[in-house]
C-alpha cells in the first residue's frame, strides 16, 4: 500500500492536490526527478545547430491535464506563497518572461511534491535553499574552468568547431588589411606613376 504525503504548501488546494495525485500515479516508478520531469513534458528541450542554441522550450510530452494541474499550482503560489513570489520575482529579474518564470516553477512544484513524497516530509524552503547550494556546488567541482578564464584564452582554429564558426575566427584573427588590399593599393600606385 502506497501512503502519500499531503502536499500541504500555502497556496494549493486539496482540489488541486487530488488532481496531482491521481495524475502521478505511483512516485516510487521513477528514479530521480530528471525521469519525472521528462515523463510529463515539463523538461526543458534546445532547437540547436551546430553553432550554438537558439532556442528552448518545454517539451511537453506526457500528459496535458499534470501539466495544467501544475500550471495551476504554480500560477497559485507565486500569487500566494512568498517562497514563491521571491523565485518569481529572481527569474523574471534575469529578464525570463511570464510564461518562461511559471514553466521553470511548474518543473520546481514538480521536483519538490516528488521530494516530499519521497522523503514522507512536508514543504520547507530551507530545505529547497540547501539543495540549490548543493547543486550549484556540485556544477562548480564538476566545471573549474570559470567562463572568465575561458574568455581571456587565445582564439584558435584548432577547435572542433563548426565551418561558420571557423569563418568568424579566422576572419579575426586576420589582420585587417590583407595581401589583396596591398596588391591593390601597389597596382594602384603603379598606375599613377
Amino acid at each position: 500500500m502506497i501512503e502519500f504525503t499531503v502536499i500541504n504548501i500555502q497556496g494549493i488546494g486539496a482540489w488541486t492536490t487530488v488532481g496531482f495525485y491521481i495524475e502521478l500515479g505511483d512516485p516510487r516508478r521513477f528514479d530521480n526527478t530528471s525521469q519525472l520531469a521528462a515523463f510529463f513534458g515539463v523538461n526543458p528541450t534546445f532547437k540547436q545547430n551546430g553553432d550554438g542554441k537558439y532556442k528552448s522550450k518545454m517539451s511537453k510530452q506526457g500528459s496535458v491535464r499534470m501539466r495544467s494541474t501544475l500550471y495551476l499550482m504554480a500560477h497559485n503560489l507565486f500569487m500566494q506563497n512568498e517562497y514563491f513570489k521571491n523565485l518569481y520575482a529572481k527569474y523574471r529579474s534575469t529578464g525570463k518572461s511570464h510564461r518562461s518564470t511559471i514553466g521553470i516553477l511548474m518543473h520546481k512544484i514538480l521536483r519538490i511534491a516528488w521530494g516530499m513524497m519521497k522523503s514522507n516530509t512536508e514543504f520547507n524552503p530551507k530545505i529547497d535553499i540547501k539543495n540549490q547550494d548543493k547543486n550549484k556546488e556540485s556544477k562548480k567541482a564538476k566545471n573549474p574552468i570559470s567562463k572568465k578564464s575561458r574568455l581571456l584564452q587565445e582564439l584558435t582554429l584548432e577547435a572542433p568547431i563548426s565551418k561558420r564558426n571557423r569563418k568568424k575566427r579566422k576572419a579575426m584573427l586576420e589582420p585587417q588589411s590583407s595581401t589583396k588590399d596591398e596588391n591593390m593599393r601597389s597596382e594602384h600606385s603603379q598606375l599613377q606613376t
